[in-house]
C-alpha cells in the first residue's frame, strides 16, 4: 500500500472519491488484515503451482 501512495494521482483520487483522509483510514483498516491476506495469497499461490503440475 505505501507503494501506492508514490502513483501519481492516486491519493488525490482515492481521496477525491472517499474524503479526506481517506488513504489513512485505508491504511488503517488494511494493516490489521495482512497476516490473514498473507497466508491466502500463499495457499492460492501453491495450489496454482499444484494444479498447473510446476510443483509436486
Amino acid at each position: 500500500m505505501a507503494t501506492w501512495s508514490s502513483l501519481p494521482g492516486y491519493l488525490s483520487s482515492l481521496e477525491k472519491q472517499n474524503g479526506a483522509g481517506a488513504y489513512r483510514r485505508l491504511i488503517d483498516e488494511a494493516t490489521p488484515l495482512m497476516p490473514q491476506m498473507a497466508r491466502m495469497t500463499r495457499r492460492i499461490y501453491d495450489n496454482l503451482m499444484l494444479a498447473t503440475g510446476l510443483r509436486k
